[in-house]
């Protein structure tokens, strides 16, 4: 606001307007000037100006955020502002957040894919926008490992049945998930099929479930066990993806050189932490999933049209020929065997691609 006036009018004498000088004098003298080391008169004061002294003995009462604010996220972390309001940006740079931001909360845009027939989100795996479009360009290739050597390891026999990968009816959900920053462990969940929980089938003793509900499994030293946890699962999707040895199915260098090239993260909201460290805000929109691949597929096969010309059935998604296509534009010709992550497409593009698809198979 602006400074008030040194001399504002006043009926008070000491403050009274200067006389103007008379028409006889030959010369006026100059206003007389305060002494200094007084203070400036008052300025004047509108309703509900508070500037003014706090009255002796009250101390001034520190602003406290409001029940609401707190639960929105707001003021309930020693961190600055600015850094939680940067939380999603901060998150694809793979910065260590937890010491900083302890028990602070942010709102994070996360998707999932899952069977038409589920609703929420509680013991489910979700993607932000990169890591779920590193979920579904991998996916590109499972139909060749799967022909190949699918029943031969951990991961194949654990994706190629998996029906948040081979069911017709797929969606994908965009939510609003309000959380503790305060992450836990990653929880590898999955919809229980023929009574044990998914990749545990081979095992000696594989673990019990009931069909058709998603169960979470969490890394202990010794392997895995069933999740009892409240924290938000959270994990690195560039981290724990890494280059397999020399020699290995091409699908598994596929998916190092996409991890690497488009980062991003995956979050498990655990059921036992349900409006304790989490909560569903909202759910902004679900699309087809197998309509956003096709448009997906589409939008890859225009970059390179010769190659897949190439193939003896050049529309045949699932044949080897069209898949080394696909990886060929996004990732080179290299990132069969070994890590090429110069050549294809920039991670952010092929994200984009994958964004693109998704607006326009949304249901109305």
């Amino acid at each position: 606001a602006p400074h008030p006036p040194q001399h504002p009018p006043s009926s008070h004498p000491s403050h009274a307007a200067p006389l103007e000088p008379r028409a006889t004098h030959t010369h006026t003298h100059p206003p007389a000037r305060r002494p200094t080391g007084l203070p400036s008169p008052p300025g004047p004061q509108k309703r509900g100006d508070r500037r003014d002294a706090p009255v002796a003995g009250r101390r001034r009462q520190p602003t406290r955020a409001r029940p609401r604010e707190l639960a929105r996220g707001k003021e309930v972390s020693p961190c600055p502002m600015w850094l939680l309001a940067a939380f999603a940006a901060l998150l694809s740079s793979r910065l260590t957040l937890s010491s900083c931001l302890g028990a602070g909360r942010a709102n994070l845009t996360l998707y999932h894919v899952n069977p038409g027939n589920y609703t929420g989100i509680a013991d489910m795996d979700l993607g932000d926008e990169p890591g779920d479009a590193f979920f579904t360009a991998r996916n590109l290739g499972l139909p060749m490992l799967c022909r190949d050597e699918g029943s031969n390891t951990t991961e194949g026999r654990a994706m190629c049945s998996n029906p948040e990968v081979v069911s017709r009816d797929l969606v994908v959900s965009r939510i609003v998930l309000e959380a503790s920053t305060d992450f836990g462990p990653y929880g590898y969940c999955d919809i229980c099929t023929n009574g044990t929980y998914p990749g545990t089938q081979h095992l000696l003793h594989p673990m019990n479930c009931t069909n058709g509900e998603y169960v979470c499994l969490c890394k202990i030293p010794r392997g895995f066990e069933p999740c009892e946890e409240e924290r938000v699962g959270h994990r690195d999707v560039a981290a724990t993806h890494p280059f397999p040895p020399s020699g290995s199915h091409p699908y598994f260098f596929w998916q190092a050189n996409l991890a690497e090239k488009m980062g991003g993260f995956w979050f498990t909201p655990f059921r036992k932490g349900e409006n304790v460290t989490w909560r569903l805000v909202e759910t902004q929109g679900v699309a087809n999933a197998t309509c956003q691949k096709e448009l997906m597929l589409g939008a890859i096969t225009q970059k390179d049209p010769s190659c897949f010309g190439q193939c003896p059935q050049p529309r045949n998604i699932s044949s080897d020929c069209y898949i080394r296509c696909v990886y060929r534009v996004l990732l080179g010709d290299k990132a069969a065997t070994a890590k090429s992550i110069d050549e294809g497409l920039p991670g952010k593009e092929i994200t984009q691609l994958w964004s693109d698809a998704y607006a326009k198979c949304l249901f109305s």
